[in-house]
């Protein structure tokens, strides 16, 4: 944004908007990050979840008027976020989670990128991940980075690449493709983020411009662990199947198989006490829902760790799992599930296993084992290296400490 525009005074107004739930103190980082921003045209609107802690009595009192700070009583994030949007009067909406921090240059780089290219309904960056006193970790969010300007759509359905802190949409696409639905407690922002790059196209900037705080609160790790993220995803694709356009045809194997894959991951927290029988009849039923699923290869990698979860018992487990896809489809299915269990070993970091179910996938079928498994090998093998370097330091640390 040039000088001469700043003194025109014709800067777009920019909503942003910080939902925050038991975040005291941690939310006042986040906060002070937008409000640091070199862009002048901005309203910062805090809407607080029925919060328990500090937050109703010390934020108002701490920022005034620089915030709007707004009170509900508790009704998740989404309900938060959307009660942020009917309130925001800019013409760019921009989310910031309380636990993530902005680059001061954030809201300035991203309103003239939308600026400059009107044709573009949304714009994100990549981001970095923190810990939470905002040092740098070895672990790096990836698939942030992995943006492209344009049709962001097919990318989306493969690794999520848009994080909600990292966005900034114009308002009337916002209001047109609808708001978080409040029906979905864990992914709520991957299930908007769909919708809009379903019908919009979006602007990538390559440039780190969100810290990821990590954390022991980090909402995230919570619904992993419980199927909220799981049963979030399943409702996403879902809507995604009932109200997918003509246009958009070509990727209904794609929301299929990742419709799949959320189904398998609920049934393997609920039933991971099941006996194997059992779990084995569970895993079976969910992919008999929907068979044209397991065309994706999605749902064959949710099958590899439904069936890795299960400890001691999985290689029994798999073999079962491979035999009853044989049955059904031949080798299609049955070679894109030993890639898949290949390729969950190699990054569970498993090299002997992995390679021999690779070896497996190779007999079975060359075509899969070609397609699915040798293009990831270089990911999964650079996964393995960045984790052996995370740990060398400890192993260096805990040799000199032995030795002495």
């Amino acid at each position: 944004m040039t000088e001469s525009r700043r003194a025109a005074g014709d800067e777009p107004l920019v909503s942003v908007i910080i939902p925050t739930f038991n975040r005291w103190p941690m939310v006042c980082e986040s906060i002070d990050s937008a409000l640091a921003q070199d862009y002048p045209n901005f309203e910062v609107i805090v809407v607080d979840d029925g919060s328990s802690d500090e937050t109703e009595e010390e934020l108002p009192r701490r920022y005034g008027d620089r915030v709007r700070y707004l009170r509900q009583a508790n009704q998740g994030p989404s309900v938060a976020r959307n009660t942020g949007i009917e309130a925001a009067q800019g013409e760019y909406i921009a989310f910031l989670d309380s636990d993530d921090l902005w680059d001061h240059r954030k809201l300035s780089i991203q309103v003239e990128a939308l600026a400059d290219k009107p044709q573009y309904g949304f714009v994100y960056s990549a981001c970095r991940n923190v810990t939470a006193d905002g040092m740098m970790t070895a672990c790096t969010p990836i698939a942030t980075h992995r943006g492209r300007t344009g049709d962001n759509f097919a990318l989306m359905l493969e690794c999520h690449p848009i994080m909600t802190s990292a966005i900034m949409v114009r308002r009337c696409v916002l209001h047109e493709v609808g708001g978080f639905d409040p029906d979905i407690l864990s992914g709520q922002d991957t299930d908007l983020w769909l919708r809009l790059s379903m019908r919009h196209e979006g602007l990538f900037l390559r440039r780190r411009l969100v810290s990821l705080r990590l954390h022991p609160r980090t909402l995230s790790r919570h619904a992993l662990a419980t199927g909220l993220r799981a049963r979030g995803s399943a409702r996403t694709y879902e809507k995604l199947i009932r109200g997918l356009p003509p246009e958009r045809e070509e990727h209904r194997t794609t929301i299929e198989g990742r419709w799949l894959e959320a189904r398998l991951q609920l049934a393997a927290i609920e039933h991971r006490s099941a006996e194997p029988d059992v779990f084995i009849d569970v895993l079976r039923a969910e992919w008999a829902r929907r068979p044209t699923a397991l065309d994706s290869f999605h749902a064959h990698e949710a099958l590899a760790v439904s069936v890795l979860s299960r400890g001691q018992g999985w290689q029994e487990c798999a073999a079962v799992v491979s035999r009853s896809l044989a049955a059904q489809a031949g080798n299609r299915w049955r070679g894109m599930f030993l890639c898949a269990m290949s390729r969950r070993l190699f990054l569970g970091h498993r090299l002997g296993a992995g390679a021999r179910w690779a070896m497996k996938a190779l007999v079975v079928s060359p075509a899969a084992f070609a397609r699915h498994l040798l293009p990831t090998l270089p990911r999964a093998i650079g996964s393995m290296v960045r984790q052996l370097r995370s740990m060398a330091p400890r192993a260096v640390k805990r040799g000199r400490a032995l030795w002495r």
